[in-house]
């Protein structure tokens, strides 16, 4: 699966994805484009899911006929160390994600 990070996240957190091909937004030079126009650039690339800490996508897109998941990590903030222990519920996650859908992992999940 090709996965996509955001620049609502620490970039080091590409480095705990195993199994799945990696990009940040900074490497692909889309830093600054809004969320609708990033995401139909990231279907059009081959991105199967964003990986973010965007908690307002859900209600700013339709994502009923997206080619691309969501997943967001909700921390009480965006630090890696405070990120990481959400990243193995994402992983299982992303095990049955379908286009169009959105999972919000936090500490709870």
């Amino acid at each position: 699966m090709r996965l996509l990070i955001d620049e609502s996240l620490p970039q080091q957190i590409r480095l705990h994805w195993e199994e799945h091909e990696v990009v940040t937004v900074g490497y692909m030079g889309w830093r600054g484009i809004k969320n609708g126009k990033l995401l139909d650039i990231a279907e059009a690339n081959g991105i199967d899911a964003l990986i973010t800490a965007d908690q307002n996508i859900p209600f700013q897109q339709n994502m009923s006929s997206r080619k691309i998941a969501i997943v967001i990590l909700a921390a009480q903030d965006n630090q890696l160390e405070t990120l990481l222990p959400l990243v193995p519920a994402a992983l299982e996650a992303l095990k049955n994600i379908r286009f169009g859908e959105v999972v919000r992992i936090t500490d709870q999940s």
